[in-house]
């Protein structure tokens, strides 16, 4: 999840600092996760990276973000430190 998220805000978005994020960040983040990035060598030997949409669309990354903020909702709740 880290680099599928986090990283992926960060190297987007320098300098963010927060989960709470604004709805074109989190609209331009759902967009990245619907493709994916391999390399493959041509025949010359050349390495190129291709971008390919994800079979499940970016639907198991964004389900477990999901779940994410709903853990961090979860425990804000039952924190007894405030």
């Amino acid at each position: 999840m880290g680099k599928l998220f986090w990283k992926d805000l960060e190297t987007h978005h320098p300098g963010i600092d927060s989960l709470r994020l604004a709805p074109d960040v989190a609209a331009a983040w759902k967009q990245r996760i619907t493709m994916k990035k391999t390399r493959s060598t041509t025949p010359t030997g050349e390495v190129i990276e291709v971008e390919r949409p994800r079979a499940d669309r970016g639907l198991n990354h964004l389900a477990i973000v999901r779940a994410f903020y709903l853990d961090l909702a979860e425990w804000a709740i039952g924190c007894s430190c405030r």
